[in-house]
């Protein structure tokens, strides 16, 4: 029986994000926007080795950007726009499921988005991984998770627009689903939670 259901935030929740932010750089410097998200994304800003600033100026050096890294920054909140018909479903699962926000996300643009989209009013709780000093794609978080609320693999449905981010999760026996639309999640949803 599912207990806890864990939702990503950028892709989820809401749209835009990096992939969106570089896309929009992609079209002012005429790099291959899957490019600029392999260096910005995955080699600087997924690590919590590194400083917010170093995770932008490591892309600006490597494909020359004018921008700041704070306007950079600034950009990337920016693309965020709420799914609304996901924040509406998450209000009809709060009323059988504990539903948790599970995010990788520095605290300043956490903080934002809290006040921005009213996200502690959306979720029973909120688990930054920055925060706990650990990857969000690992089995560390999951085992986190599974001991900060003492339930089993099996009692937690995981959704991510990620599907390395869902990897570690369904080989520990958790239930995922892959983000593609909100009409497919709630297809998926059903099936898994009316079995």
């Amino acid at each position: 029986m599912i207990k806890i259901i864990l939702f990503d935030f950028t892709g989820v929740i809401v749209t835009g994000g990096h992939k969106k932010l570089c896309r929009q750089l992609s079209e002012k410097y005429n790099f291959p926007a899957d490019k600029i998200y392999d260096v910005m994304y995955t080699k600087y800003f997924a690590t919590n080795k590194i400083s917010e600033p170093e995770a932008y100026e490591g892309p600006k050096k490597e494909f020359g950007f004018t921008e700041t890294w704070q306007e950079l920054a600034e950009m990337l909140l920016r693309t965020h726009v709420i799914n609304q018909p996901m924040v509406d479903y998450i209000a009809e699962l709060r009323r059988k499921f504990r539903v948790v926000l599970l995010t990788k996300n520095i605290v300043r643009y956490l903080d934002w988005e809290r006040k921005e989209f009213g996200l502690d009013a959306m979720f029973d709780d909120i688990i930054n991984t920055s925060e706990i000093n650990l990857p969000k794609a690992s089995k560390e978080t999951l085992n986190y998770v599974l001991n900060k609320f003492q339930v089993k693999p099996q009692e937690i449905l995981y959704i991510d627009d990620q599907e390395d981010n869902l990897k570690d999760a369904k080989e520990m026996g958790m239930w995922v689903v892959l983000y593609k639309s909100f009409e497919q999640v709630r297809q998926n949803f059903s099936k898994i939670l009316n079995s």
